[in-house]
């Protein structure tokens, strides 16, 4: 194995609960992941949402 790491090129959102929530309610998560696509094919997309499981247990 080589002691180089990969270089892994990604894109973190951080959302709070809610605002992602209504994200995923209003279908509109797709369409942003898609725009980001276009922008930066080569990229990895990921989503950190603060507090979701204590926002989804309300």
């Amino acid at each position: 194995l080589s002691s180089m790491g990969a270089d892994v090129p990604y894109i973190l959102f951080v959302h709070e609960a809610e605002a992602f929530c209504n994200m995923v309610t209003n279908e509109v998560v797709i369409d942003h992941v898609q725009r980001v696509q276009q922008l930066y094919p080569e990229y990895i997309i990921c989503y950190c949402t603060n507090k979701l499981m204590s926002y989804i247990s309300k």
